[in-house]
């Protein structure tokens, strides 16, 4: 007769030999810590700044729509466009608080975008800021003369733009 060996992973040894083990069940896996909560800085800026209706003309969508999150988060309305003929269309229509305008558009440049509104409109309600690669002074110069009312260079520095709107507010 052969002896029975017992399986080492399923079997146990001694006076139950040969039996099987029911393994014990695992753990709870303990609860996930919850989030963090928002620093002071972002609470209080979040919620003390009156949403805007914006306005976003890039041609690199991406860019567009990484900027138009940011700005939804902090609670604003964004509308985002693709072309500077889109964006003479949506600031006549939408009438926004700001509109950011990339400059080296293919169809019509930002800087055609904020001459033709200032040309039609004569009215500063929008606030047109010039979004840009080009930083130089001469290029500061030439979309202030444009009828910008300010300038960012890419990559825009997220905290100074929406310190910008809430000087807005605080302005109005």
């Amino acid at each position: 007769m052969r002896a029975r060996v017992p399986h080492k992973a399923s079997a146990t040894t001694g006076p139950t030999q040969g039996r099987r083990r029911t393994p014990a069940p695992a753990p709870a896996p303990a609860p996930a810590p919850a989030p963090a909560p928002a620093t002071q800085k972002h609470a209080i800026s979040a919620s003390s700044q009156r949403p805007r209706r914006l306005l976003i003309a890039d041609d690199n969508e991406d860019a567009a729509e990484s900027l138009a999150v940011l700005l939804r988060l902090q609670g604003h309305d964004v509308t985002v466009v693709g072309s500077g003929r889109e964006a003479l269309d949506a600031i006549g229509r939408l009438l926004p608080d700001v509109a950011l305008l990339d400059i080296s558009m293919p169809d019509i440049s930002g800087y055609e975008v904020a001459r033709r509104w200032r040309q039609v409109s004569r009215q500063e309600t929008v606030r047109l800021i010039a979004v840009t690669g080009w930083g130089q002074d001469r290029d500061k110069r030439r979309a202030l003369e444009a009828g910008f009312d300010y300038h960012f260079t890419k990559p825009i520095e997220s905290e100074a733009l929406l310190d910008l709107l809430r000087e807005a507010d605080a302005a109005s």
